[in-house]
């Protein structure tokens, strides 16, 4: 069950990517953008580094085990993601910026007209732009953790996990002020929902009775010669 759970799961990212790609360039749904404009790779761009690549980055350390995969390819999968889906939100983050600058404003100020935009307006802009620092602090922390493992073999930065949980669940708050700000579309409402039903699982973060357990399960699997004190000796 939970196997088929983690395929609906991918699923359901690569559903939302092409849902805002159709709303975004189809000229169906929205007919002010198109693919040639750099505002509409903006909400593209975040939903690949989001939902489909952020999420599921989270998600590698809660996979089904019977995947078979271990804690240091978890490690990779989730640093692999997570450095990639950095990677789009910069990307996408660019994008409104050039746009916005090309109308003569900046967080959400219209520097031509000399006035703030709307409260909407302003709450997407600054919870993004916070998210996007938050997601640059976090990786930077990953980076420590992930070196103090390797040096000493010893936990650090356990705060890593829930801050992590903190910044998808704003960043799909910031999505959802992103459909509000456009308008609610047929298409834009299904969006919402799909993109707030990918970041559920999030909560679903194994517990260290889980973990501890899920690690019993995979040291079982260790070749001769291998104990399941060496498996534990890797968590993170």
């Amino acid at each position: 069950m939970s196997v088929l759970l983690d395929c609906l799961k991918a699923g359901n990212a690569v559903i939302v990517l092409a849902l805002i790609m159709y709303i975004m360039w189809s000229n169906n749904v929205l007919h002010w953008t198109n693919v040639g404009q750099v505002f509409s790779w903006h909400p593209v761009l975040m939903t690949f580094a989001f939902p489909c690549l952020m999420i599921p980055g989270q998600w590698v350390y809660a996979a089904d085990p019977s995947w078979d995969i271990d804690k240091p390819s978890r490690r990779l999968y989730h640093r692999s993601f997570m450095v990639v889906g950095m990677l789009a939100m910069l990307a996408g983050y660019i994008c409104i910026v050039v746009d916005n600058v090309g109308q003569g404003m900046f967080l959400g100020y219209n520097f031509k007209a000399r006035h703030w935009q709307s409260a909407k307006y302003l709450a997407h802009c600054w919870i993004g732009t916070c998210t996007v620092v938050l997601v640059l602090v976090q990786a930077l922390i990953g980076m420590l953790k992930l070196q103090t493992l390797q040096t000493t073999g010893s936990r650090s930065h356990t705060y890593h996990g829930w801050l992590g949980k903190a910044i998808l669940t704003l960043a799909t708050v910031n999505i959802v002020l992103g459909c509000w700000f456009i308008g609610w579309s047929l298409s834009m409402k299904i969006y919402a929902a799909l993109t707030i039903i990918s970041v559920l699982p999030v909560f679903a973060w194994p517990t260290a009775e889980d973990a501890a357990a899920q690690q019993a399960l995979l040291g079982s699997k260790l070749p001769d010669g291998e104990t399941k004190a060496q498996m534990v000796s890797e968590g993170a």
